[in-house]
Formats: C-alpha cells, structure tokens, sequence
C-alpha cells in the first residue's frame, strides 16, 4: 500500500480519538459474586406471655370444716354417765345374786298348789325371777359404762348412745315419781319421790348437756 493511503486510513493527528463502541448488557461478562460469610443460625428468643388480664372477681376460699373442743358441761355427762354404768352393774350383780338366793330362800309353801307352776318350786320361780331382773340391771348398766368412757373420748357415737339413755330413764325415773306421788299413805314414799327427782333431773341434764353443748363453737375466721 501506498503512503498515502495509509494516511488516509489514520485520524488527523489534531481530531479526538473516536470512543469505543457501547458495549450492550447482554453481551457484560458475568461476574459471580463472592459467597457471604457463614452466619450462625440463632434460633429466636421465645416471645414474653402477655401478662394475664387482671380479674375482677375472685372465688372465696374453701372454707375448712373445724371441730371444736368438747365442753366442760359434756365432759361431766359422761362422767355422770360413767358413775351411774358402775353403780347400776353393782347394783344388777347384789340383785341377780343376793336377791334371787333371799327370794329363792322364802316360804312359799302356799303357792304348792297353784296350776301355773306345773309342780315347780315357787321359790325357785322368783328367784329366778329376780336373777333376770338384775342380769337385766347389769346390761343396761353397762351400755352406761360405755357411753360414758366414749363421751370422755370424745366419740360421737357415745354421744348419741348417752343421749338415747337418758331419754329412756328419765322416762322411766318420771314414771316412778309419778307411782310415789300417787302413794301418798306408803311408808317411804317421800323419800323415793326425792330420789325419783334427783334422778330424773341427772338425766334430763344428760340430754341436754350431749344434745346442745356437745361442742364448743369455733370462732369464724
């Protein structure tokens, strides 16, 4: 080639060099970006519980069944109750015993004939008779003795034992005043009605005593 046609294929030494060409976007090289640096998985802090809404009723509290201390009053109904269980076997025993052998002992040689007996002693009739009665004498007595020693400890079922007791001898002691106030011309009836009373008054306080003075109150809390 010719010089000159190298000169023509050359930009004037005066005039700006042209720019290159703009490069598109589909043919930018790819650049793959650097892996980020490991981070430790924290598992995440559980949330706070929301504070329970505050109540405005609250239920009462469960109120506890408390036993009182048995009275004084009690405690000297099952030793009335105690006394009277020892001195009624002691007195069942002299009946059962002394009583039936006294009887047993007597004439009766005028009852020889009467049909009833069918040829048996009339002697030994009625001191049988009475043997049974003091037997009779001595097991009461000892349903006495028990509800007695129960009440002093303190157990209910001694208590309604005592109760059902002395329901049935005052009953049986109001009987007896009423039989000696109707015998006014008997030798000795002023001195069984007397007795008759006391007794019936013993009881009576029983009753009561067990019945409605069991226990003591508990103050409420």
């Amino acid at each position: 080639m010719t010089e000159e046609g190298q000169l023509g294929t050359e930009p004037p030494s005066g005039a700006d060099p042209e720019p290159p060409p703009p490069v598109s976007s589909d043919t930018e090289p790819f650049v793959a970006a650097a892996p980020a640096a490991a981070v430790p998985l924290v598992p995440a802090a559980p949330a706070a519980a929301a504070p329970a809404p505050p109540v405005g009723w609250e239920a009462p509290p469960v109120a506890v069944a408390t036993k009182g201390e048995r009275t004084t009053l009690a405690m000297a109904a099952g030793i009335l109750l105690l006394l009277g269980g020892i001195g009624g076997i002691l007195l069942g025993l002299l009946v059962a015993i002394v009583g039936g052998s006294v009887v047993s002992s007597l004439d009766f040689s005028r009852f020889q004939n009467v049909p009833n007996f069918n040829g048996a002693s009339p002697g030994a009739v009625a001191g049988g008779v009475v043997a049974f009665f003091g037997a009779l004498v001595v097991a009461y007595s000892v349903a006495y003795l028990l509800a007695g020693i129960g009440v002093l400890r303190n157990s209910n079922w001694a208590r309604v034992l005592g109760i059902i007791l002395g329901i049935i001898s005052g009953l049986i002691w109001l009987s007896g005043l009423a039989n000696a106030n109707s015998a006014q011309n008997a030798a000795g009836s002023a001195g069984a009605g007397l007795f008759s009373i006391l007794a019936l008054g013993i009881h009576v306080y029983i009753v009561v005593a067990l019945l409605f003075f069991w226990r003591s109150r508990v103050p409420a809390a």
